[in-house]
């Protein structure tokens, strides 16, 4: 990705986070803070036991619909 393009990018996340509840991000914010901190086992492992995640982040990535199988 070159510099303009991530500047456009970063841009237009920034004004799409703009338009949501103040508050709600705030407090959001936080909540993820929490959790960050209180030293939560990671869920690599889980993730990892799932394809169909895999599966779901490939075609979120891909902008198509996921092929589901089960696993």
């Amino acid at each position: 990705m070159e510099a303009g393009d991530l500047d456009r990018r970063v841009g237009e996340l920034c004004s799409r986070l703009a338009q949501h509840a103040p508050i709600t991000m705030r407090v959001s914010k936080e909540a993820i803070g929490r959790l960050l901190h209180a030293g939560l086992p990671d869920g690599d492992d889980l993730v990892r036991a799932c394809d169909d995640f895999r599966l779901g982040v490939e075609a979120f990535v891909d902008k198509r619909e996921p092929r589901w199988t089960g696993k």
